[in-house]
Order: C-alpha cells, then sequence, then structure tokens
C-alpha cells in the first residue's frame, strides 16, 4: 500500500521546473561533460524542510531503482515531511547539489555543511 500511495503521489505531484533558457543550456552542458542521463523535470523526493524551509541537503540517495531522494539533517523519511519536485527546484536551491548527480544507482552521498565533501558509500540491498 505504501508503495501505490508514493506512485501516486510521484505521478500526480510532480512540479514543473521553470528555469530559464541560460540554466539550462548551462545544465545541458554540465549532463554532457559528467555524462548522465537527468532531466531538470525528473521527479524526484526531498522533504518540506529542504522546500520550505530552505534547510541543506545534506543528504542524497540514489536508489537502486534510479529515484532520487534529497534529505537534510534532520528529516526522517517519514511520509508527512516527503514532497515530490523536479530535479530543478532541487537545483534552484542549492547548486552544489549537481556534485552528486553522478553517483551511481545504489549509492548514498552525505555532507556536514554546504562546504564540505561529499562522502560517498554504496547503500546495502534492502531484501524483496
Amino acid at each position: 500500500m505504501k508503495y501505490i500511495i508514493v506512485f501516486l503521489v510521484l505521478v500526480t505531484s510532480v512540479m514543473s521546473c521553470h528555469d530559464d533558457n541560460s540554466n539550462e543550456n548551462m545544465f545541458n552542458s554540465f549532463k554532457k561533460k559528467q555524462k548522465i542521463d537527468i532531466s531538470l523535470s525528473t521527479a524526484v523526493f526531498t522533504t518540506k524542510n529542504v522546500m520550505k524551509e530552505n534547510l541543506l541537503i545534506t543528504r542524497v540517495y540514489h536508489d537502486y531503482d534510479s529515484s532520487w531522494q534529497f534529505f537534510d539533517e534532520m528529516s526522517t523519511n517519514s511520509n508527512e515531511n516527503i514532497m515530490v519536485v523536479g530535479l530543478g527546484q532541487i537545483l534552484k536551491s542549492d547548486t552544489t547539489i549537481k556534485d552528486v548527480l553522478n553517483i551511481p544507482a545504489g549509492y548514498f552521498a552525505s555532507r556536514k555543511s554546504k562546504v564540505d565533501k561529499w562522502d560517498i558509500i554504496k547503500l546495502k540491498r534492502e531484501e524483496e
């Protein structure tokens, strides 16, 4: 049931990204250079704290199913706090996120502050 709710939220709640052409061109150049296949309109999970309170993203998950999650230090993975937004909205709030968009599926990145280097580790696979 949880996955059905998440899927419905994902399908119905994706917000479009309204970046100007220069930002989109810059992002496209970055994608080619980094050889990543992702769009500014890619639906990603984040928290209300990140989007509404402007808390710093300190944890980034690129799950085995290729989904992305961007969390602040305080938030837990509770349904009440989760939002689905376009990747472009995440990049508007913090351009340093582009530094971890090249991590492969199944990896996790974390940092303590915006100036810290990202620590990247492999996620453990959950039993299905």
